[in-house]
């Protein structure tokens, strides 16, 4: 039992550090705060590949990379609208 209560201290210590660097680092979970109204189209993977013009694992990429912030919802990635707009025009 000592074991698993080791262990379970040891997880929960490295997402709180986790947590607190990328909050330092400006990577904070997204979104932040409350949605503004133009903010509230989402999409998935898929359709924010094909709204780019590039391949599902390209926005994978992005997302490793720290080029793209995605919101993530049960364990899937979701982008608003939004900040794909923002991305392609810093591109640009």
């Amino acid at each position: 039992m000592d074991e698993l209560f080791k262990h379970l201290h040891d997880l929960l210590k490295s997402l709180i550090e986790q947590a607190v660097n990328n909050a330092l680092s400006g990577k904070v979970p997204y979104p932040p705060g409350p949605l503004s109204p133009d903010a509230k189209k989402i999409l998935t993977r898929k359709q924010a590949a094909e709204y780019m013009q590039v391949t599902p694992n390209t926005v994978t990429r992005y997302v490793k990379q720290g080029k793209l912030l995605p919101a993530i919802i049960n364990g899937k990635y979701r982008f608003f609208e939004k900040d794909l707009v923002n991305f392609l025009n810093s591109k640009a």
